[in-house]
């Protein structure tokens, strides 16, 4: 965990807004952790991560790009297998990256390359399913709408796929239009006074029943 997950479980738990943060990730993980344990935000953060690697892996190996992952002398089935290339990446991703450490980690951080991967999806990936594009689509709009960074890393993305993909920005720009909707629902809540030391008296009554034995709180 880090300090800053304590606004977000405010924001979940009692509803409050926090002016540098919009008013999306707190209650995310308030569907997931019950007020019982953080374990499950951590679950479904992952699940997320590893359903975008999945179909972005998916599509490099489509168009060739991951087969230079396979060891020489393995057959064609191995070669054309889509979790085993799947299964390479994420072992690439564990040994030299801070990815595992992100993914666990219970802040909005993760979504920043994730926004990147969805837009890229979104651009590229025209062989996807309408249920596969829509889930693309909603996890690009809450990963843009986690963090008010991200916004600007949407924009800068989307720039690239204006000047190369300028037929596939009509859909790729949906998730900035979406997160934009709640980042101004956000805006608005601050209107309302909010009593920031009751809130955090309130979180902090809520949090041993947060804690695991393996989940210490900083």
């Amino acid at each position: 965990m880090f300090s800053d997950t304590n606004a977000f479980l405010t924001q979940g738990i009692l509803g409050f807004f926090v002016w540098d943060k919009p008013f999306v990730y707190g209650p995310w993980m308030a569907l997931f952790h019950w007020q019982y344990s953080l374990w499950f935000v951590a679950v479904m953060q992952a699940l997320i991560v590893s359903s975008i690697l999945w179909l972005t892996t998916g599509f490099m190996r489509q168009y060739g790009m991951l087969h230079a992952l396979a060891p020489a002398g393995c057959n064609v089935s191995v070669r054309n297998n889509g979790l085993f290339h799947y299964l390479i990446v994420c072992m690439v991703l564990a040994v030299v990256t801070a990815a595992p450490w992100f993914t666990s980690l219970l802040m909005p951080d993760i979504f920043a390359p994730i926004t990147v991967l969805c837009l890229f999806l979104l651009a590229c990936h025209t062989t996807m399913s309408r249920a596969v594009r829509a889930w693309v689509l909603l996890v690009a709009s809450f990963a843009i709408a986690s963090h008010l960074s991200h916004l600007v890393i949407a924009a800068a993305v989307l720039l690239i796929v204006a000047l190369f993909k300028f037929r596939r920005l009509k859909l790729a720009i949906l998730p900035l239009f979406f997160a934009l909707l709640c980042c101004s629902g956000s805006l608005a809540g601050l209107s309302e006074p909010q009593r920031s030391a009751g809130a955090g008296r309130e979180v902090r009554r809520c949090l041993p029943r947060l804690q695991t034995e393996d989940v210490v709180l900083r």
